[in-house]
Parts: structure tokens; C-alpha cells; sequence
């Protein structure tokens, strides 16, 4: 979702910094998904699914994600899906923050290394490389 919302931003050439403007454009905007092997994310009924994971997304969501009244807005969301039911969520938050008291959590925790390693190639397998050593600095930083 944080990254959808990045993307909107970018897509709109907003200052990543600028809470309000971002804000503004989420409260215009529809976020959906669609469930399947690989879960498809629309943003206003374009799939952008495969543009949130680009580096340009990737290096803005953490500045996005720290507004408030966006982390306010989507965990709005993540409770609506979650009221829906049959349902599963993953990020960092969605066990301690957005649903405490979800009938069952599963945590995973993975090094650093690990998680360098899979995201890279996962990015090589979507044809847009990275340089590890700087996924290994971000996902250090992702850290719980």
C-alpha cells in the first residue's frame, strides 16, 4: 500500500516530503487488489503491480510511510480488508500496529544478507538490477 501511494506521488511529481499534497491526492484516489498467486495492486484501476517494486518507488516509500495522515489513511484500509476476512497481510506493522489481536500472526524474521539476496533477485528476475551492497544498507535500515 506504501508503495502505491509512493508511486502516486511520483506519477504526480509531488515532493516526497510534502505530507499534505500526498495526502490529498490518496483521498482522490482508489487502491485495490486482486488476489492470485501474485497478488496484483491497482491504483484507480491501473495494475501497477510490477512499477511499485522500481527503484524510484523503492528509495521514496520510507519517507511516504512516515507521514502520519498516510499511515492514518491506509491502516483505515488494512482494517476494512481485514473486516472482510479471508484475508492474509505482511508488513511491518500489520501484527503489532494496525491488527493487534488478529486471530493468528506468523512472524518471519530473515538477515539481512537473506533479504538483500532475494530482493535482488527477484528485481533481475523483473528485469531492473540493483546493486546489492545498497539493497543490503536498505533492508538494514528496515529493520524492525
Amino acid at each position: 500500500m506504501y508503495r502505491a501511494v509512493t508511486y502516486l506521488a511520483f506519477q504526480n511529481n509531488l515532493d516526497y516530503e510534502d505530507e499534505k499534497a500526498i495526502h490529498a491526492l490518496l483521498e482522490k484516489s482508489t487502491i485495490t487488489f486482486e488476489p492470485g498467486r501474485v497478488q496484483q495492486v491497482y491504483i484507480n484501476g491501473e495494475n501497477v503491480t510490477e512499477v511499485i517494486r522500481k527503484a524510484e518507488v523503492t528509495n521514496h516509500v520510507s519517507i511516504v510511510a512516515a507521514h502520519l495522515s498516510i499511515r492514518t489513511a491506509l491502516q483505515k484500509l488494512q482494517h476494512q480488508l481485514a473486516e472482510e476476512g479471508g484475508i492474509v497481510m505482511d508488513g511491518r506493522d500489520i501484527g503489532t500496529a494496525v491488527l493487534p489481536h488478529a486471530e493468528l500472526k506468523i512472524f518471519l524474521l530473515a538477515s539481512v544478507e537473506e533479504r538483500a539476496e532475494r530482493r535482488y533477485k527477484e528485481n533481475k528476475h523483473k528485469g531492473f538490477e540493483e546493486d546489492i551492497e545498497q539493497l543490503k544498507k536498505r533492508s538494514k535500515h528496515a529493520t524492525i
